[in-house]
């Protein structure tokens, strides 16, 4: 357990390389995190998909996992220096389009 925090530390001051800060950070802890996201809001509020929609659910999700999503978008952008100048900056946009992505959905929430 400590050593993904062990982990989470070095990729936030940018000792880890971009793959894995990518990889491990941004694609496959933010997929655990809205797994459990989702289970959560399921668990709590089971109804919620059949008052409100499966869009509000899903703008739902996406504002519960945002500050994991700034934090490890953050990451990715840090470790963009540990790379090539072609992968740092196709890094960097798929940071701001999902970024960009994901405000929409919690304007629509609102």
């Amino acid at each position: 357990m400590f050593g993904i925090f062990r982990f989470l530390k070095q990729c936030w001051i940018g000792e880890v390389s971009l793959a894995k800060s990518f990889w491990i950070v941004y694609i496959l802890l933010n997929l655990v995190i809205i797994a459990l996201v989702v289970i959560c809001v399921r668990f709590i509020s089971p109804y919620y998909i059949d008052y409100h929609g499966m869009h509000k659910f899903t703008d739902l999700v996406m504002a519960l996992s945002l500050p994991y999503l700034i934090v490890s978008s953050t990451c990715v952008w840090i470790a963009g220096k540990n790379s090539w100048r072609i992968f740092n900056w196709t890094s960097k946009v798929i940071v701001v389009l999902t970024l960009i992505y994901i405000s929409f959905h919690i304007i629509r929430l609102f």
